[in-house]
């Protein structure tokens, strides 16, 4: 299922009044922080925003001191480039030294990286060039880890691109909800459920009605989860694509998956 719209958080709460037959005020601010909540179990790509920020939009994400700070609506990274090359995870154990005066290790040499030859005979040895077929050199991605709300690269100065997943929130820092009426009904039956609880803790209702909330919680979100990993024809078509090749394309994430011309990817004479 694909789906781009989102509507107000008012919308879910005008049908929770509607649905659960509710006559008193409800706890408007535990409303909204149950939506999130639901949101998070749900935990979806569609109630998302793809979002792209760099260097050229932000003056932050030319960063001069190994670090910078992750957007206020950061949710999920996607990926990451320094100065132009796809960045990975950091792997080693001394990536957070930052200039390694706790223990006197200011850089880690080169010549720790292992040169190796593989089975066409082909020498791999550290260069500032991406690899873009079998043949050429092998080089050190750029490195980062992220804490708190800092991503920490490896090197010191650099350029960022950063693409990742946002939570949609309108001008007043409420949450945008998916206007799909699974999603809808989910989170409408989660906030009747939660107020259910502690209608029933309290006495207000008995245990039955209690329990049959929670039942029909569990079904509709069930329905929204199913619902919402369904592909469409489109992102079908995006998946064939990756999938159904003679010839497997190694470097992908390094082209930020781009197509790439015909000859990557053969061997070199």
């Amino acid at each position: 299922m694909q789906n781009t719209q989102f509507i107000s958080s008012e919308v879910v709460v005008n049908r929770v009044y509607s649905t659960g037959g509710f006559q008193t005020t409800l706890p408007y601010t535990d409303m909204i922080s149950w939506i999130f909540e639901v949101l998070g179990k749900l935990g979806q790509p569609l109630q998302y925003i793809p979002k792209t920020l760099g260097f050229k939009q932000d003056a932050s994400y030319e960063f001069t001191n190994y670090k910078i700070q992750l957007p206020c609506d950061f949710y999920k990274l996607t990926a990451i480039a320094v100065n132009g090359a796809m960045a990975v995870p950091a792997t080693n154990d001394f990536h957070a030294l930052m200039d390694g005066k706790c223990c006197g290790v200011e850089s880690l040499p080169d010549a720790a990286l292992t040169i190796y030859r593989d089975n066409f005979g082909n020498q791999f040895s550290p260069s500032p060039n991406p690899v873009s077929g079998y043949g050429k050199v092998a080089y050190r991605s750029p490195s980062f880890t992220m804490n708190s709300n800092f991503i920490t690269f490896g090197q010191k100065e650099g350029k960022v691109c950063l693409s990742y997943l946002a939570f949609p929130i309108d001008s007043n820092g409420f949450p945008l909800v998916p206007d799909d009426e699974k999603y809808l009904e989910a989170i409408t039956r989660y906030i009747i459920y939660k107020l259910d609880y502690i209608n029933w803790r309290t006495g207000v209702i008995t245990k039955e009605v209690y329990e049959e909330s929670k039942r029909e919680y569990e079904w509709y979100i069930g329905q929204a989860s199913n619902g919402a990993k369904l592909p469409s024809v489109s992102e079908m078509e995006g998946l064939k694509n990756q999938l159904v090749r003679l010839k497997p394309n190694l470097q992908q994430y390094t082209s930020y998956f781009q197509n790439l011309q015909a000859n990557v990817g053969h061997r070199n004479s």
